[in-house]
C-alpha cells in the first residue's frame, strides 16, 4: 500500500491513517501541591535519607578482611593452606595476631601470613 505524500500544513509524526484533529483545550497534568504539603514531603524524604545512610554505614564499615595463610598441626600432622575472613582493622600484624589466637583455639600453629586483603 503506497501512502500519499503529506500535505505540509499537517504534517503528522503518525501514519496517514491516522487523521489529524483540531487543536484541543488544553489538560493540565501538573498541579503544585501547598507549602504545608511540600514541607511535610521534605521533612519525611530527610528523614528517609537519614535512615537510608545509617542503615548501609554498617556494610561499609565491616568491610571483611580475608588473610591467606599457611599454618600446621602436630597430631596428627598436617600442612595447611586456606583464606580465612578476620574482623577489626586490617593491617598485616593485627590480622596475623587475630589469626592466630583463632588458629589456636583449633589445635593450629600459624607458620605464615601470605596476604591480607581488604574487601
Amino acid at each position: 500500500m503506497i501512502h500519499p505524500p503529506p500535505d505540509p500544513e499537517r504534517q503528522a509524526i503518525s501514519p496517514p491513517c491516522y487523521p489529524i484533529t483540531a487543536a484541543q483545550n488544553p489538560v493540565v497534568i501538573e498541579k503544585h501541591a501547598p507549602l504545608g504539603q511540600i514541607a511535610c514531603m521534605t521533612q519525611k524524604l530527610a528523614i528517609l535519607s537519614l535512615i537510608a545512610a545509617l542503615g548501609l554505614a554498617p556494610a561499609a564499615a565491616s568491610a571483611a578482611c580475608y588473610v591467606e595463610y599457611k599454618a600446621k598441626r602436630d597430631t596428627p600432622y598436617a600442612l595447611i593452606y586456606d583464606v580465612a575472613t578476620v574482623g577489626g582493622p586490617c593491617t598485616r600484624q593485627d590480622a596475623k595476631a587475630r589469626l592466630a589466637r583463632q588458629l589456636k583455639s583449633q589445635g593450629l600453629v600459624l607458620l605464615k601470613v601470605i596476604s591480607v586483603t581488604k574487601r
